[in-house]
């Protein structure tokens, strides 16, 4: 939503530049002439005026976003004062974040989009959608799985110290212990969401559970969380980063030693205690039950099919609508099946096709998806 605030926010300027730069075209030196072109001339000011606030508002917004985003910041290559610190995942933070949204459509609707760029006027609608659907969710947050098998919610912490978080001063290789440290209370936080999410009446599908604690269990392994001639993920990052910084030995390795002891200490003890409380939940799950089966379970199913498709259909609507396609697609391929001579069903057609059909993809596939 923000990549096209910005996007709007720099087509608007383009125009307002572009307007800036003309000349103001000669008129007939009479009086009612005059009234006419100052009447423009108003209407002209004031709809730069309101592209400019807009502007402003989109930035304001921007920056106010990022600020309170130390994970983005890192990602966008920015150090920050916050670069010791993680973003705020709790309940409140996001409540704050609706808030925050609620407002800002208020000040949207302060501007009159007839007087704003093409350009403009669809950051506005993007960015009024974006807001409305954070409200619309608001209701629905405790159905959010706080830990899946799909998204990462627990490895993506690690990958963004092993991926964004540079060490080029003292201060960064503090920043990244300062993180590891505080990856305990993001681990407490989200420990703490499972269980109050599963007194809700939510939890992650018994399916899950097993590849869950896979994926967290590797964040177990290595020196010197285990004794292992191999390092820590997280400690042999470290360390080929601070191997490029200009300082003393010494410095380094007291530095080393710090990261060794967030590590072993505090980072371990958070992924132990949500560990704990992933296997006492695989334990009380019922089964695999879909979204259906959760409080307010069919309205919550609505709310995702109007926030995927922006459309307002029922479960059964969207289900027609794929069986209508693949009807359709099945009479075009018995179409190209009779153009062809061939006399048999659909399915064997599809059966002779696969191994046609994977050596294709075999052969056009980038190497590195081979799998």
């Amino acid at each position: 939503m923000l990549k096209s605030i910005r996007l709007g926010l720099t087509y608007g300027a383009t125009a307002l530049l572009l307007l800036a730069c003309d000349k103001p075209a000669s008129t007939p030196n009479t009086q009612a002439t005059d009234a006419v072109v100052d009447s423009s001339a108003i209407a002209e000011s004031s709809n730069r005026a309101d592209n400019s606030e807009i502007n402003e508002f989109f930035q304001a917004v921007y920056d106010r976003e990022v600020s309170q985003n130390p994970e983005r910041q890192s990602a966008l290559g920015l150090k920050t004062e916050d670069q010791d610190k993680w973003t705020d995942i709790s309940d409140a933070a996001a409540q704050a974040n609706v808030d925050e949204a609620k407002a800002d459509l208020n000040k949207l609707a302060e501007f009159d989009r007839d007087a704003l760029t093409p350009d403009n006027q669809l950051s506005a609608d993007l960015f009024a959608y974006q807001f409305q659907e954070t409200i619309n969710q608001a209701p629905y947050r405790k159905h959010a799985y706080i830990v899946d098998q799909f998204r990462g919610q627990v490895t993506d912490k690690v990958s963004l110290l092993l991926n964004a978080h540079s060490i080029d001063t003292v201060k960064d290789a503090e920043d990244y212990i300062a993180r590891i440290e505080g990856l305990q209370d993001v681990y407490a936080t989200m420990t703490k969401q499972l269980a109050d999410r599963a007194e809700f009446g939510v939890m992650t599908p018994a399916f899950a559970y097993s590849d869950m604690l896979n994926d967290i269990g590797g964040l177990g392994k290595g020196a010197p969380i285990e004794e292992s001639d191999q390092a820590h993920t997280l400690l042999a990052d470290f360390t080929t980063k601070l191997a490029e910084l200009t300082a003393s030995e010494e410095q380094k390795d007291q530095l080393t030693a710090r990261a060794s002891a967030a590590i072993s200490g505090p980072f371990k003890a958070g992924i132990d205690a949500l560990t704990t409380e992933i296997k006492r939940q695989s334990t009380l799950v019922d089964g695999n039950k879909g979204v259906w089966s959760l409080p307010n379970g069919e309205a919550f199913y609505q709310a995702q099919i109007k926030r995927f498709t922006t459309l307002d259909l029922t479960a059964d609507e969207v289900h027609q609508r794929g069986l209508a396609d693949v009807e359709r697609i099945h009479t075009e391929m018995r179409g190209i099946m009779q153009t062809l001579g061939f006399e048999g069903s659909l399915q064997t057609s599809l059966n002779l096709c696969a191994p046609i059909l994977a050596t294709f993809i075999a052969m056009t596939m980038p190497v590195e998806l081979h799998f």
